[in-house]
Parts: C-alpha cells; structure tokens; sequence
C-alpha cells in the first residue's frame, strides 16, 4: 500500500549501502551514514538523522566518569582471569599497562555504540534494521594497533551493532544474506626512512649484547631528535642508542575454549551484561593466544635489567615494549611516561592523559602538575625545543591555517568534538573563511590533516571556499610555517603549543562547548581571550584577522601580549636551553631513589 511508506523506517547503522532499504523511509544512526562521497545517493532519500546522544556535553562528561569505574572493575576482573589463563601471578598494573588502552577503548566504544540503539529504540520510528550473517573469525585484532584502525571504520560498527541489537532484542531485525565487509587493512603503520629501519635492525641485533651497567635507563619512543638523545644518553654514562628495537605482533587464531575461561561479572545494568559477553571474545590475540610467544620475545630482544625506563607514546601500539616494561615494572624498574602533544594537563577529561598518569611512576610534564598527584613533574620538554629552534615567521609570507580530521565514530574519551559534532567543526571552517576580508582570504593556506577519515574534507572545503588554497604536499608544518607570517589554529592539540614556544605569532579559535578545560587551566585561557588570541567564535577570530593581517608579528610582539604568552608556555609549552642537563639531573634522581 503506497501511504504505508509513511509509516515504515528502516534503521541504518553504517554507512555500507547493503543493509538499507531505498523503498523505505531510512532512519540514519548518525551522520556517520551519510558519506559525502555518497551524497549524491543519500540526499535522494527520505530520510533522518537520529540526534547524537553525546550533543549534551554535560552527559558526555558524566559518561566518561561513569566509564572510568566499569573500566576499573573490569580490570580488576581480567586480571584474575587472565593470569588464571596463563598461569601468571602480576599486579593489576602489570595488565594495566598491557591491556590499558585497549579495555577503556573497547568499553568506551561499546557504550557509544550502545546508547544510540537505545536512542533508535526510544525514538519508536524504527520498524526493521538489516543484519549481517554471523560469521565464524570474529572480530579479535591481532593488537591494538589493528583493533584502533578496525574501531574508525564501518565493518567494525556494523558487528558492534549488530551484536547490541541482537542482545537488547528491542528492535525488529532481519538477519541478511550478506556477511560484513572485510576488515580493513591498517592504514596506521609508521613511515620509517631507510636509514632508521637499517639502524633499528643492527641495533636491536645489538641490545641483548650489551653490558646492563651501560643499559640501565632505556628511552622508547622519547620524540626526542636522535642526535639529541644520543647526547642526552651519553651524559647520563648510557650507550647512545637512539633506535630502540621493535617486535612484530604475529597472527593468533581464536581459540574458543581458551577464551570461554575468561569470566566477567555483570553488574546491574544491561550494559554491564553486554560487556560480559562482548569482550572476552573481542579480546586481541596477543593478549590471549599470542601472549606467551610475545612475552618471551619481548624480554629476549629488550634490555635484560634497566633500573628505568622512560617513553612517550609506546605504552599503546608497540606490544613488545609493553609486555617488556610491565615485566620489568613488577621487578621494581621505575617508569617515567612523559606528555608527547597537546591537550594535556588543559582538557577537562582525557582517558589518554589519566592512563599515561597512572601505569607511571612519575610523569613529565611540559610545565602544569596534576592536583594532589605527586607522580607528575613539571620539566622544560626537549621535544619542543627541538622542533622549534629554527622556525621563524615569515613576515611577508602566507597565513597558514592549521585544522584536524577527527573519525566518523567516537573512540575515545577526551573534550573535543566527538563522532558527528565534527560536521559544526567544519562549518566552523566555513564561517572563518566566509569573515576574513577578501586581501585575507587570498592569503590562506589551510593544511589538511594527512587522515581523512572518509569525511571528504578536501572535496567539502573546495565547495565552501574555493578562493582558498588548500595544501596537502609533503612539506613538513614547521617547513610550511617559515613560509607563512600567521598561523590560525582551530582545535585544542599541540599545534599551538608549538608555534607559542617558537614565539610566531598565532590566533586561535574553537567552540568552547567541544573543547572543555579544566578549571585549573582556564585563567591562562581567559588571559588569551582578553588578549585576541583566542576567540570562541569564528566570526571573532576572522575580525582579528583582518586588523593584523598586514603585520601579525608587530601584534604579538607587543609587550601585552608576549608577557600573556610567557606565561602560558611557562605552565603549559615550558622550554630551556638547558633542558638536557636539568633532565639529566631529573633522571638521574629517579634513577638512585
């Protein structure tokens, strides 16, 4: 009957065409669905967008907190079962460090995903959704580098809401044909040049040969220049030994039976019993099948006895240096983490930040300390120093115009915009460029992110303001920032923090609503808005634009400004020339306590 089309709305989880229905009125679970690229199909649909359930910010908070005690009872639970699985006896910070990122992920994107069919469900629109056939690999990564690639993209979700729906039993389903897409291949591998891989080989072929007295503190990933750190390692009575070895994560078959020995307890909630069936069979394999083979080749290739270790960002994708460290840290070896970007130590939440804080023994700050949290430590960071030294404006060159991708789904808890609440970022964009004056505009240069997350981001900017240059060439920012006489920044990371350390002359703008700051960082952030620098809308950041345009460099080094911006990078971009010999000093303190 033609009117029944009124009546009927099939749900859409994902953007794979597959499982919609082009007869019915769709139902799209979030912007998510609507791929740019595909806008063409979509936008003949009758169709709606469900409203995001994260839009109240306040809830996305509370989630987050809510999150953070499931996360530590589940923890607390897998480290029973697991070490009853492989007959191990460690600490919860032993598996803390090992499987840390990967549990707060997977319960983060578990309970997004979650709240959204319940948002489907309370709508009362939807009368049919497509499923996919079950099948029998699953979706157990490998690690977590592949289990991070596999969360951004639409196979992954489509099984995650599948599994949900199926469970809660609250929406008529139809079970399909059609099995889901493959897994996607991972797009996240480092770019290594020659030299680095060849040296990483020789001296990972080296590590186990060398004396321990000569070992005794180990950098991993330190985002410190080689040559740098050579000399740092040098002065501390080290082996200079910039290219810390690496172990590849082999390929694990499931095994059922192993993985049917590992219990959750539920909690009260349906959630809490939708967790206690998903994650031991969503459990990497190298947690699980993988893990005595990466264990024993992790302390084969690795330092036998460092009394410290200290890393940036290896406590996520480099499982060897994970399973390694965490062995040694239940022996009593200390270990430094140390902030590697920005937003630390400024947003209201991080799961990143929290994590990096608490697996430490003392954390390395770039000038802010944690309330009532002894292990943070304010140092000048040598990783700023080090990008900086050299860049100069340019005062007769462009105005570089910094923006960030973020993924289609949400995937982990930080205050920035989250899932759909990327699409007000970029109309964000567009009010910017529509507000600066035409000498301006011609004067842009916006430099997309190298990962575009299917948001079409060069072909959206080239309709909104094609009288803008966009960049997307191998240059390097801080190559493209000697070129330019201005950067705008439009995100809350770490690009500012650079460009405020280098002293070049900078304007900010975000939505204050997606990019929260905690209370104790919020008068420096005030101080910028008073001062023109930050703008919490674009419309004012474009005002801006246009007065100093002409010569950004005479605004900033204005004595008002440069005292507000000293003492920002003291508190949050903190550098010294003598930074190496003040971490020497930090270290070798560490090293004796």
């Amino acid at each position: 009957v033609p009117w029944a089309k009124l009546y009927l709305m099939l749900l859409a989880t994902t953007a794979d065409q597959r499982f919609w229905e082009t007869d019915k009125r769709i139902l799209f679970l979030g912007e998510w669905c609507r791929l740019y690229s595909q806008k063409h199909i979509w936008s003949q649909l009758d169709h709606e967008v469900l409203p995001y359930h994260w839009d109240d910010r306040e809830k996305l908070y509370q989630d987050y907190l809510l999150l953070d005690q499931i996360y530590e009872s589940c923890l607390s639970q897998l480290t029973e079962q697991l070490n009853n699985l492989h007959q191990t006896d460690f600490p919860s910070r032993y598996w803390r460090i090992i499987i840390g990122p990967w549990l707060f992920y997977i319960i983060e994107i578990i309970y997004d995903r979650y709240l959204s069919i319940c948002a489907a469900e309370m709508s009362r629109k939807v009368t049919n959704v497509l499923l996919p056939k079950s099948h029998d690999t699953g979706w157990a990564a490998t690690d977590f580098s592949e289990f991070r690639n596999w969360v951004l993209w639409d196979p992954f979700n489509q099984y995650i809401y599948s599994e949900i729906i199926q469970f809660s039993g609250n929406l008529l389903h139809k079970i399909t044909d059609l099995p889901p897409s493959s897994s996607p291949k991972n797009i996240e591998t480092a770019f290594l040049k020659p030299f680095n891989i060849i040296a990483q080989k020789i001296m990972g072929k080296l590590s186990p040969l060398q004396p321990d007295s000569m070992n005794e503190m180990v950098f991993f990933n330190s985002y410190i220049k080689p040559i740098e750190l050579a000399r740092l390692q040098i002065s501390l009575g080290q082996l200079p030994n910039p290219y810390p070895p690496k172990v590849k994560t082999k390929h694990f078959s499931t095994k059922k039976m192993m993985r049917d020995k590992i219990k959750i307890t539920a909690g009260s909630t349906t959630f809490e019993a939708l967790l206690k069936k998903m994650l031991p069979s969503l459990l990497p394999t190298t947690y699980a099948e993988g893990y005595q083979n990466m264990h024993q080749h992790a302390l084969h290739v690795f330092p036998r006895n460092p009394k410290l270790i200290y890393t940036t960002n290896g406590l996520y994708g480099e499982e060897g240096f994970k399973f390694w460290a965490a062995w040694h840290v239940t022996r009593g070896t200390k270990l430094v983490t140390s902030q590697h970007g920005g937003h630390y130590g400024l947003a209201k939440w991080s799961a990143q930040e929290k994590h990096e804080i608490k697996v430490a023994d003392k954390n390395f700050t770039w000038g802010w300390k944690a309330k009532d949290d002894p292990r943070t430590i304010p140092m000048a960071s040598g990783q700023l120093r080090s990008r900086i030294k050299n860049l100069k404006p340019h005062t007769s060159g462009d105005i570089l115009w910094v923006g960030v991708c973020l993924p289609r789904y949400s995937y982990w808890m930080y205050s920035i915009p989250v899932g759909p609440q990327f699409v007000d970022y970029l109309t964000d964009q567009k009010r910017f460029a529509e507000g600066v004056l035409d000498d301006v505009r011609r004067l842009l240069v916006y430099r997309l992110n190298a990962k575009d997350y299917n948001w079409s981001i060069k072909e959206r900017f080239s309709e909104m303001f094609s009288s803008v240059k966009l960049y997307t060439g191998p240059k390097s920012f801080y190559q493209q920032l000697n070129e330019s006489r201005l950067c705008v920044s439009s995100y809350n990371s770490t690009t500012y923090l650079e460009t405020f350390a280098a002293d070049f002359p900078t304007l900010l703008f975000w939505n204050p609503n997606h990019w929260e700051i905690r209370p104790s960082a919020q008068p420096y952030f005030d101080e910028l808005r008073e001062a023109g620098i930050l703008h919490d809308t674009p419309e004012s950041a474009a005002s801006k634009a246009n007065i100093i345009y002409q010569d950004p460099l005479a605004w900033w080094q204005s004595p008002g400004i440069q005292k507000i911006r000293k003492r920002f990078c003291d508190r949050f971009a903190r550098t010294s020339p003598y930074w190496m010999s003040e971490w020497k000093e930090e270290l070798q303190k560490l090293n004796k306590d």
